[in-house]
């Protein structure tokens, strides 16, 4: 989220209201995959259910994982503010 957001940290960025479209869909989609099993009920059901979405969901997540995990991707450093001299 800080990669959105203007240099001062507080105004949003350019193109922050996609960021906000883009993640609110995502967290719906997810959402709505990893609920199947719940819907469903029967493991053989379930089973087929997430192989006819080729685990997709599985996937990323296993992805997000390793990419987020191993430091592929670090936030922006914050910026230090400046000291009071006198």
């Amino acid at each position: 989220r800080p990669r959105f957001m203007a240099a001062d940290g507080k105004t949003p960025g350019p193109y922050k209201p996609l960021y906000d479209v883009f993640s609110f869909v995502c967290a719906n989609m997810t959402t709505n995959y990893f609920i199947i099993s719940f819907v469903v009920l029967a493991a053989d059901l379930c089973f087929n259910a997430f192989m006819s979405l080729y685990f997709i969901g599985h996937v990323a997540l296993v992805l997000a994982f390793l990419v987020f995990g191993t430091g592929m991707i670090r936030p922006p450093k914050a910026a230090k503010a400046p000291t009071k001299t006198e």
